[in-house]
């Protein structure tokens, strides 16, 4: 049910802000510069194991002006979360 949420809440692009301003905060930590508009976001297609095994609630790609952010959204923390984010940003890529 949590991932029909999230495709509801990013469906027809209308809450890409979101996206966007996650990223700009995470920059902020950094002294950057703020990321440009994303103008698409989908979400991936989810397995079973993803939903049961992981507690992912979805995995999202957004995109813009020569820009990719990769989202995995999920229901509680887990361990690994770098190694995962890495590999999310890859197959983004």
């Amino acid at each position: 049910m949590n991932d029909r949420v999230a495709a509801v809440a990013f469906a027809d692009n209308k809450n890409n802000h979101i996206i966007t301003g996650i990223a700009d905060n995470l920059k902020k930590i950094y002294d950057k510069p703020p990321i440009p508009p994303i103008e698409r976001t989908f979400l991936q297609e989810l397995s079973l194991p993803d939903v049961l095994g992981r507690g992912m609630i979805a995995d999202m790609i957004s995109e813009g002006w020569r820009i990719n952010v990769a989202t995995e959204i999920q229901k509680g923390s887990q361990a690994d979360f770098a190694v995962r984010g890495t590999l999310s940003s890859v197959n983004a890529l």
